[in-house]
């Protein structure tokens, strides 16, 4: 699918950015510092959340930390020499980073350290799905792991970074620094033929190589079981897709280097909304509404409400912008936003619990209003994570 500019597309006003009627109260609720150097990720467990960063410290800020009236003090968890661009978990007790050398490291308070070099260039993504761990690296490899990290198999998917994972059901759709998304749809009936395929998969760097020329490869995974992975490519955000988040079984949108919201359904663009002023790094969506939140080198966040009537056919509308422009330069990034994450359902009703454990002070009202809103973790640049609270009134 050739690149279409912003202007070529018929919704959403032609492409121009659309303001929604939605109003919403946004609050600072807490500032997690700490980082000596710019945090990249950050994910949620049952007992809180992990940031991570330049300096290759991963610090763990629990929900009782975060509820606590004073500001949370994170706790170092471990120190690697390197960068980390990703992260990922094995239950509580075990953190998985992802480096800018190519490795993954292992860190559990249950048994020791393990290092594993998957590539010579950065591991951009770890994801946990259908019972493996599928890694994204800077060669354009896609590496499969079982629970252990014995490698199962690995696919040369592009020439260039594979930066982002999302997943939904049987689908998982990769972002590329050659402006591709890919969407992998596995089948997991052992096929009677296989068609040709581009793509070449290996069981390991000495295995032979099977290569063909349509977009179908297999793969052999734990348990005797073989896999039909069928792979679809066409062009997004250019030149790099840095995030993808699914809407539905069609439905997703990426963000990019181009500085746009783009919304495809199935393969198909639909709207391309110039949305930031520079590269938008951060996508997260919302659990529970039609809402997704983006972070970019601007220094901003932004919340946005997509809308599906079949009528007026699909929209994608800003309902706010958080930046320290907004606040007077009292709260909000001062530096490139790196990564959002919306808190889910289950985290925020352990926070909340939390609170009730640790701020017994606090007025019912009080509680109930936060109860009825939501949780934002940003994270950037500036060696800040900034835990918000956003309502809808």
């Amino acid at each position: 699918m050739p690149n279409i500019d912003s202007n070529t597309i018929g919704q959403n006003d032609g492409g121009q950015l659309r303001h929604s009627p939605t109003k919403i109260h946004v609050e600072l609720y807490k500032p997690l510092i700490g980082h000596k150097q710019g945090i990249y990720c950050a994910i949620e467990t049952q007992t809180g959340l992990f940031t991570a960063g330049g300096e290759g410290a991963i610090v763990r800020w629990t929900w009782s930390q975060l509820a606590n009236n004073e500001e949370p003090a994170g706790e170092l968890w471990a120190t690697i020499p390197e960068p980390i661009f990703c992260l990922a978990t094995q239950e509580d007790t075990t953190v998985l980073a992802g480096t800018q050398k190519g490795n993954i490291y292992r860190l559990s308070r249950d048994r020791g350290p393990l290092t594993i070099k998957v590539d010579s260039q950065s591991v951009y993504f770890i994801r946990w799905w259908k019972d493996l761990y599928w890694v994204g690296t800077g060669s354009g490899k896609l590496a499969i792991f079982d629970r252990d990290l014995k490698l199962v198999e690995w696919l040369q998917l592009a020439s260039k970074s594979l930066r982002s994972m999302e997943i939904f059901e049987d689908s998982a759709w990769i972002g590329c620094s050659d402006s591709n998304i890919y969407r992998l749809s596995i089948n997991s009936s052992n096929p009677a033929s296989v068609p040709n395929s581009s793509v070449e998969s290996h069981t390991d760097s000495s295995s032979e190589v099977i290569q063909t020329n349509s977009r179908t490869a297999i793969i052999n995974v734990p348990e005797s079981r073989e896999w039909s992975l069928t792979i679809n490519q066409w062009s997004a955000n250019h030149p790099s897709v840095f995030g993808i988040v699914a809407l539905g079984h069609n439905k997703i949108v990426s963000v990019g280097r181009d500085a746009h919201v783009r919304l495809f359904s199935d393969t198909q663009l639909k709207l391309a909304v110039p949305a930031h002023l520079g590269t938008i790094h951060g996508l997260s969506s919302h659990p529970r509404l039609p809402w997704f939140a983006t972070g970019s080198m601007d220094k901003s966040i932004k919340i946005w409400r997509w809308n599906s009537a079949e009528a007026e056919g699909d929209t994608i509308d800003l309902i706010k912008v958080i930046n320290r422009e907004k606040f007077a330069g009292t709260m909000g990034h001062s530096h490139s936003v790196n990564a959002v994450l919306w808190i889910s359902p289950a985290g925020q009703d352990l926070l909340l619990k939390s609170m009730d454990l640790t701020n017994s002070s606090e007025s019912i009202n009080d509680h109930q209003h936060k109860s009825m809103g939501s949780f934002l973790l940003s994270v950037g640049d500036d060696r800040q994570g900034l835990l918000w609270f956003i309502k809808e009134f």
